[in-house]
């Protein structure tokens, strides 16, 4: 780590963080080598104890499985490793650590899991998971692991290179150390989605930004330390960002919303709910500069004006209030805006756009 005075304004000093059953799900059946085939021919799903007893029952029979996880000798074991070497895991909703770490063993290449709402995987078992098998990840879910700290998602972001989809929503013992080490590591990410990470300041932001240049989703919601400084980075660095959910930040200010409207020219969806701090100018800026939006979310935001929403309906036709079409403005609690309309108001016999 670079001095005091050499680092820039995010670098970031690492945090000092404080049943078995699982469900393995892959695209295609196993097809595993003699003496085992009998156990998994044509099935797609089985448990974390089928999973150990078939690399059990491999190793019994003189097959040895390398860090790269390709079996040896090759003899009769082709067709086992084609099948079986992508895979698709999905843990939601289990109490899994040692599945995390066992049974992965069963493939080379994992390119996507789901460890959603598994509220007993640890630092630990992500590691060896993440370590052991994903090399070729692309896409991670383990919103609601709320034991994982920033070891865990350090190692997801040091062994996973080619990790595109992220979600860490509810993990909120993760910092900004953590989210730092994403941007450094993890530079092909598209998506992440971090809502409720209440533990994401500034700092942590900044560093993803800087790293992260072609984030396109981002869901930093409820994360209630961002602020300008950070939010005014995220635009610079990420002007192909799609869909951003602001909602619940209540730090956002006029400054932040008219540098992400400037630089971040494809927004389609932006969530602003609560953001109490915004007026008018943040939707003039948005008028001004945006015109693909599809949904946008200002419900809470009561110090906003008619004529600032609807400059942004002008500019986006897109956008709906009327209840022939599907309704993508939301106002919610802002008794000043019931009066903005879409353009189907304007010009009934012009088709809606849709």
């Amino acid at each position: 780590m670079a001095d005091v005075q050499s680092r820039a304004p995010w670098d970031i000093e690492p945090h000092k963080s404080t049943g078995h059953t699982s469900k393995l799900s892959v695209e295609e059946p196993c097809a595993v080598a003699d003496g085992v085939n009998e156990l998994v021919e044509g099935v797609s799903e089985c448990n974390l104890d089928l999973a150990l007893e078939l690399v059990e029952r491999l190793r019994t029979r003189g097959f040895h499985l390398h860090t790269n996880l390709k079996i040896t000798p090759k003899s009769r074991v082709d067709h086992w490793q084609q099948k079986a070497g992508t895979g698709h895991f999905d843990w939601a909703g289990e109490q899994v650590n040692d599945a995390a770490r066992g049974a992965a063993v069963l493939f080379h290449a994992v390119v996507a899991a789901s460890f959603q709402r598994c509220t007993a995987l640890l630092d630990d078992g992500l590691a060896r998971f993440a370590y052991g098998s994903c090399s070729q990840l692309g896409t991670l879910d383990l919103a609601g692991c709320r034991k994982l700290t920033d070891t865990g998602i350090a190692a997801v972001a040091d062994a996973c290179p080619h990790l595109r989809h992220l979600n860490i929503s509810s993990c909120h013992l993760v910092t900004d150390w953590g989210f730092a080490q994403l941007g450094q590591a993890c530079q092909k990410l598209r998506v992440l989605k971090a809502c409720g990470c209440d533990r994401l300041g500034d700092a942590g932001l900044q560093a993803l930004a800087s790293g992260a240049r072609h984030l396109q989703e981002l869901n930093v919601g409820w994360c209630e330390h961002l602020g300008t400084s950070s939010l005014t980075r995220l635009a610079a660095c990420c002007p192909d960002m799609r869909i951003l959910n602001l909602c619940g930040c209540h730090k956002v200010t006029n400054e932040a919303v008219e540098a992400i409207a400037r630089r971040c020219s494809q927004l389609e969806n932006l969530g602003l709910y609560c953001c109490r701090r915004l007026t008018d100018p943040s939707m003039h800026a948005v008028a001004a500069n945006l015109t693909t939006l599809q949904h946008i979310n200002v419900s809470g935001c009561r110090s906003l004006g008619r004529a600032a929403l609807q400059a942004v309906l002008d500019s986006n036709p897109q956008l709906h209030t009327c209840r022939s079409m599907h309704c993508n403005v939301i106002i919610g609690g802002c008794l000043a805006l019931l009066d903005v309309s879409c353009i189907c108001s304007k010009y009934p016999e012009r088709s809606p756009v849709c």
